[in-house]
């Protein structure tokens, strides 16, 4: 992973985001891994930066119930979000916020899209006609929501919300890491900053759950934990952020109203209890017999939306006393 030099010179100025670490009455144990799409190898090329940035994205994806199975295109950010800067390019190392400014702006496919490559490859070949893509609505600052000075009191808080994209220091022994809890113990230091995305803590172990980009045959089928104290031993945690707001192709879901009776059904009122929530039901005022329509819902502002579990509820009223619809 590279950090630009403009981060670094932000933090020579600016303090870390302390609201984080203030948060009380935290559970003993918190594993996002649940949602975690199967865990991908980088091989050889330095991507690591943007297997975390996607892991993040498929896992965001999954707690949403975007897309069964989801595999998102690491190869789009390799060969796409950096395709303006020679000096940053795919396998040469990136930031992850690179990676979330590029979704933001110009979407990421599916995997068979643009499949993996082991190289920087070529933007061109991307397809030209995805059958999904996906986007994303905001993402924490570009810098990070610290630099090294930070603690795992921090990154606990920060886990309450969902996973993270950090980075690492590299010890030589870690490539060799087989299972347990890793502890690092003064060994030599590999010189590069690695991206992992950040899944989970457990009290009673004393430990961070992170899930690596080096395939199922290395650590825990491709997982690994490491002890609370290596926050400062390999600035494990350092440069923290993540995204919000995922969806799919930047329109949001669809209810299908059919009518399966004899005659006209005619939707007389469709209204939302949150200011959260739209959707588009411009051609759904009459349904003719064994005919149906389709009425698109979307978060139309997702600074109103103050949680992953927040739910809002959409009426349907119609002439069919009978079934009229909430969802």
């Amino acid at each position: 992973m590279i950090v630009p030099d403009d981060v670094d010179k932000y933090w020579e100025t600016h303090t870390s985001n302390r609201s984080y670490r203030k948060r009380k009455n935290l559970p003993k144990q918190k594993d996002w891994s649940v949602y975690d799409s199967p865990v991908k190898d980088q091989a050889g090329c330095g991507a690591c930066w943007a297997f975390s940035a996607v892991g993040l994205l498929e896992n965001l994806a999954n707690q949403a119930g975007l897309i069964n199975n989801i595999d998102l295109s690491e190869q789009s950010i390799v060969s796409c979000a950096y395709q303006d800067d020679p000096q940053h390019y795919g396998c040469e190392g990136g930031w992850y916020f690179e990676a979330f400014n590029y979704v933001k702006k110009l979407k990421i496919p599916f995997e068979s899209c643009f499949p993996y490559e082991t190289k920087n490859g070529q933007c061109e070949n991307r397809c030209d006609t995805p059958e999904y893509e996906i986007t994303l609505n905001d993402f924490t600052s570009y810098n990070g929501l610290w630099q090294y000075d930070f603690t795992t009191a921090d990154l606990k808080g920060a886990l309450q919300d969902g996973p993270l994209c950090i980075s690492m220091a590299v010890p030589n022994d870690f490539f060799k890491y087989t299972g347990g809890i890793y502890d690092y113990k003064g060994l030599k230091m590999n010189n590069v900053s690695h991206a992992i995305l950040l899944v989970g803590y457990d009290d009673t172990l004393q430990c961070f759950k992170a899930k690596n980009s080096w395939g199922t045959d290395w650590g825990e089928d491709g997982y690994f934990r490491i002890a609370y104290n290596d926050t400062d031993d390999i600035n494990f945690g350092a440069y923290a952020g993540t995204a919000s707001g995922v969806m799919k192709d930047n329109q949001g879901q669809s209810i299908t109203i059919a009518n399966t009776g004899t005659g006209n059904l005619e939707i007389q009122r469709i209204f939302s209890d949150s200011n959260w929530l739209g959707y588009d039901a411009s051609d759904v005022s009459i349904i003719e017999p064994d005919t149906q329509r389709l009425v698109s819902v979307f978060v139309k502002d997702w600074s109103l939306i103050s949680g992953i579990d927040q739910t809002a509820i959409l009426t349907i009223n119609s002439n069919d006393l009978v079934n009229n619809v909430i969802f």
